[in-house]
């Protein structure tokens, strides 16, 4: 004998999910508002995702996964090294200080608002960061064969330097109204490396 048939979709459920999270944050993000977006009923809704903190890891992943594919494509463009990584923090630009969606990075808002609480968020934060922190080494080390960057290129505190650079400028962009300080200091992190 089977159970009832499941009747909605694990992935529009996650991103309806992943809105709410994303515009008001986890602890703000009551049931009431999760239910009526996702169109599932508490019960089903914790049914198949365990509990509050279990839908917002999924809704976390998922959002991750499509921002490391992005990111991805981004860094494996046909362009000079330099310029995958400064249309990397152009990208983040774009992204924080786009009008029609003021929201900045659920990635960046979990890490402020739920790492230093949840252990498994800031694991899932923490694998993220790795994945892309491989993706700017393999940017970098590909800069200092093209001698885009010097040989004495310390390949590992560079990423880390970038991406250091990366997500401040991530939050400034959603801070500051000032694009030409933003794109500045994106120029200014390239001269770092």
């Amino acid at each position: 004998m089977s159970g009832r048939p499941k009747e909605y979709d694990d992935q529009k459920v996650i991103e309806a999910a992943m809105n709410v999270f994303w515009d008001h944050g986890y602890e703000a993000s009551g049931t009431q508002a999760l239910c009526e977006e996702t169109g599932m009923g508490r019960g089903s809704l914790y049914h198949a995702f365990g509990n509050k903190q279990g839908l917002y890891q999924k809704a976390l992943q998922y959002y991750q996964e499509m921002g490391i594919n992005r990111q991805k494509d981004i860094l494996s463009s046909q362009e000079s090294p330099k310029q995958k990584l400064l249309n990397l923090l152009n990208w983040g630009i774009e992204i924080d200080q786009d009008p029609e969606n003021p929201r900045g990075c659920l990635a960046l808002h979990s890490v402020l608002e739920r790492s230093h609480k949840d252990p498994q968020i800031q694991s899932i934060n923490q694998q993220y960061l790795l994945r892309l922190e491989l993706l700017v080494k393999a940017v970098i080390t590909e800069g200092v064969k093209q001698a885009e960057f010097p040989d004495s290129t310390n390949i590992s505190t560079s990423s880390k330097a970038f991406l250091s650079g990366y997500y401040g400028l991530r939050i400034m962009g959603v801070t500051l109204t000032d694009r030409d300080f933003l794109n500045e200091a994106a120029y200014g992190i390239i001269s770092k490396i």
